[in-house]
């Protein structure tokens, strides 16, 4: 599917490839591996992790727990659940 998606961009020039979304790292290595060696590959999801925190203890919401808490899956598309959770699996895999 990616290789569908970035076809027009394959053969061009590229300097760098900026991920825009939180969730594209976790096909950075896919996507990366499309093009040629040695390009730079940016994502911002450090950023939205240090914002996260950020809110949370203005809010204090963060835990000093050190234990793994749980995962609750939603959505507006109820129908959809059950395949985030599937994807979720494969990538803890």
């Amino acid at each position: 599917m990616l290789t569908t998606l970035l076809a027009p961009y394959l053969d061009k020039p590229i300097d760098g490839i900026v991920l825009g979304c939180t969730h594209y790292p976790f096909v950075r290595d896919a996507i990366s591996a499309l093009f040629k060696p040695g390009i730079p590959v940016h994502t911002g999801f450090e950023g939205v992790a240090k914002q996260l925190r950020h809110v949370l203890v203005e809010h204090d919401g963060l835990t000093a727990a050190t234990t793994p808490g749980d995962v609750t899956w939603m959505s507006s598309e109820p129908d959809a659940v059950d395949y985030y959770q599937s994807l979720y699996d494969m990538l803890k895999k």
